[in-house]
């Protein structure tokens, strides 16, 4: 097995939407940053033919903006989005090619300067009074620790915040 010890300012885990939003932003702001993912891509639900859906609103008005539009008006430029359409139950629709996300993805993290480690599960957290100060991961026969000033966590799942002890539910459980 590889063990590895990486030091980040930021560490995002889950490269899905928030996650790469998260990590490019902070990279954008000048901090040093690594997002981890369980998959050998990066998108998350996005790769899965689901389409983004409420981007304007019942008048047809956009109503969302900021790294969201612009990941979409980046699929339109490469031809892998039409924009948004209007969606009697959503209020709008915007169609995309769930492969091309991950293209996408991968070089606006690359451009931002995220570096990125995939196939990687959280595996413990390591807190002190109540603040993550690193966690390990493990895929793929490497243990990765990584130290981080913040840790994100974007699993969808809460998969960071439940191994910090942080309270959950489980519903229908």
């Amino acid at each position: 097995m590889k063990e590895l010890s990486l030091k980040y300012d930021i560490c995002v885990i889950g490269a899905g939407p928030a996650g790469l939003c998260a990590s490019i932003a902070a990279s954008r702001q000048g901090k040093k940053v690594l997002v981890v993912d369980k998959n050998g891509y990066l998108g998350g639900n996005l790769t899965i033919g689901i389409p983004p859906l409420g981007f304007l609103d019942e008048n047809g008005r956009q109503c969302i903006a900021g790294f969201g539009e612009e990941f979409i008006n980046r699929l339109k430029k490469d031809g892998a989005c039409y924009g948004h359409r209007y969606c009697p139950k959503h209020n709008s629709v915007s169609n995309l090619d769930a492969e091309y996300v991950k293209i996408a993805a991968f070089e606006m993290c690359i451009e931002a300067g995220v570096d990125v480690l995939l196939h990687l599960e959280t595996l413990s957290v390591q807190c002190e009074g109540g603040v993550i100060k690193s966690a390990v991961f493990y895929g793929k026969c490497n243990e990765v620790t990584v130290e981080a000033d913040i840790f994100i966590d974007c699993t969808g799942d809460g998969d960071l915040a439940a191994k910090a002890g942080a309270a959950y539910t489980i519903g229908n459980a």
